[in-house]
């Protein structure tokens, strides 16, 4: 879901290696037709987040396994700050992070999400 190969070899044809707008999560605002579209953000879940009402999401741009992305900022895509954003961060650097009933209602630093921690428990 957070697919962009823009300047990124890969071993298929990839629309997204000469136009970032192409990716499966395109970002417009590196193509050289710069305007701010794109996808902005990813949630995932599956049948055992599901019956736990929850979800994995991430807001912000893709930078995922792609080192040619750079993070989205507010000061390279509006450097005139023409604008209004008011409520929002400067940059787009977020982790996935847990999100749940108990999650929306409480600011809790431990929801960050590690992909690599994933546990299935068939059990419920």
């Amino acid at each position: 879901m957070r697919w962009n190969g823009f300047r990124k070899a890969s071993g298929f044809k990839d629309p997204s290696t000469k136009d970032p707008s192409k990716g499966i999560s395109s970002r417009s605002d590196l193509s050289t037709l710069f305007n701010l579209s794109g996808g902005v953000d990813t949630k995932v879940t599956n049948e055992d987040l599901v019956f736990k009402m929850s979800a994995i999401a991430i807001s912000g741009p893709t930078t995922d396994n792609n080192d040619k992305l750079r993070v989205f900022d507010w000061k390279v895509a509006d450097p005139n700050n023409l604008i209004q954003k008011t409520g929002v961060p400067e940059k787009f650097n977020f982790p996935f992070i847990l999100v749940s009933p108990k999650t929306l209602c409480c600011d809790n630093k431990n929801d960050i999400y590690d992909f690599n921690d994933l546990k299935v428990n068939k059990k419920r």
